[in-house]
């Protein structure tokens, strides 16, 4: 008798598209039968702000996916992200009194560090292990069976406001489906554009989405920052918008089919000098050179990796610690977004293409607007053997038990 193949369910939920991905798990891969993508409604940088919108643009996107698979989604992981996302760095130790470090010891002060103080109306969202530490000395991956007087975690708390990650369930519900689990949306990218070997060298992950940036550091193989800065893709459209006196349909359009961060990018505009314009009140048309497009997109551009630089520096991150940078989001692809992100970082950049390994129509999927919802894909499924326990916000018993399969996830299983 064979086993019923079990669903995989991802739903990215933006500012500017709401993704929805089905996957079907079959042995030792996944097979992606299913994809959903709409325009967003009622979301504003990343948080709820018109409930009953927001569920008609998701029950849209789940639908599409549905009626390509031939399957009906019950349950689902959802990205989250916002500029309500707060990180904190966090130690906490246990005594051993020189001996073994146990399993338990290793589930003890994950407990542990579970009961951090917060602001009211805040929720633990994931803490993110750096490293363990023995009488000192760090840089310990998986302290199992090693000796010593005391063991410590360094780990990076991710934190959010209650309300709106309360407000992404109550979305999911309206439309009929089970919050499974609710992940950062850059932990979530990182699973499908990142390298083992970019995480162990060190490398910053740039997810540019609508409404926000998310930033993500990996060091020595583990997540050493999480930031998010206020400014996206949306913003460079109504920065057109502005500047040309058109409607923002008018100006998205604009950005994805001439938008380039400099004047040598000009060329691949089809050397054409200049374009036409549809104005935004009278629909008359009136031409303006792609220099001028390109000199607004150039500047808005830059601001968004000043900020990000900024907000790395912020989180006491030495530019050191990482030799790379990838960035993804729907915005990425820009003609010369990674070449300024080069120059205002001086290190190497790349787009991030989805590279999970996934069967079926992965052409559909494998470009750096739907990161994070293939990211989802590949986070269920190394976390969906306790799927019910993982909804978030829950009770710390629930929460620890989700901080343990990260650990596992990360440095292999402790049992």
């Amino acid at each position: 008798m064979h086993r019923k193949p079990r669903s995989i369910v991802g739903i990215d939920i933006g500012t500017t598209k709401v993704v929805t991905l089905i996957a079907e798990e079959r042995g030792e891969t996944l097979e992606l039968c299913g994809v959903g993508h709409v325009p967003s409604q009622g979301l504003k940088k990343g948080m709820v702000v018109d409930i009953e919108k927001a569920s008609h643009a998701l029950r849209q996107s789940i639908s599409r996916a549905e009626e390509m698979a031939g399957v009906r989604v019950e349950g689902a992981w959802a990205s989250v992200g916002g500029s309500h996302i707060r990180v904190q760095p966090y130690k906490t130790a246990l005594s051993l009194g020189g001996r073994a470090v146990l399993r338990e010891d290793i589930s003890q002060v994950v407990d542990v560090a579970q009961e951090i103080l917060l602001d009211e109306g805040r929720e633990v969202l994931h803490v993110l292990p750096k490293g363990f530490w023995i009488d000192g000395h760090g840089g310990i991956l998986n302290p199992l069976g090693m000796i010593g007087m005391q063991l410590e975690l360094d780990a990076t708390v991710v934190t959010a406001q209650m309300g709106p990650l309360r407000n992404i369930q109550r979305l999911l519900e309206s439309a009929g489906v089970e919050p499974l689990g609710l992940v950062l949306q850059p932990l979530a990218s990182a699973e499908a554009v990142l390298t083992q070997e970019e995480k162990d060298l060190g490398v910053v992950l740039v997810d540019i989405g609508g409404g926000t940036s998310d930033v993500m550091v990996y060091a020595d193989g583990a997540p050493r920052y999480v930031g998010v800065v206020g400014l996206g893709g949306a913003h460079i459209t109504r920065d057109i918008a502005a500047a040309f006196k058109i409607g923002l349909q008018e100006a998205e359009r604009l950005k994805r089919e001439y938008g380039c961060t400099s004047e040598r990018f000009l060329k691949e505009a089809e050397n054409q000098e200049e374009i036409e314009l549809v104005l935004a009140y009278d629909k008359d048309r009136r031409p303006v050179r792609i220099e001028k497009l390109c000199l607004v997109v150039e500047a808005r551009v830059h601001e968004i990796l000043e900020l990000v630089q900024r907000e790395i520096g912020k989180g006491g991150v030495d530019q050191g610690q990482y030799s790379e940078l990838v960035l993804c989001g729907g915005s990425s692809v820009l003609r010369g977004f990674k070449e300024a992100a080069s120059e205002v970082f001086g290190l190497p950049s790349r787009i991030g293409i989805p590279a999970y390994r996934l069967k079926g129509p992965f052409e559909l999927v494998a470009k750096p607007g739907f990161a994070t919802g293939v990211g989802l894909l590949a986070y269920a499924r190394l976390n969906g053997d306790q799927a019910p326990e993982a909804k978030a916000p829950l009770g710390w018993i629930a929460r620890v038990k989700q901080l343990l399969k990260e650990v596992r996830k990360l440095w292999g299983r402790t049992d």
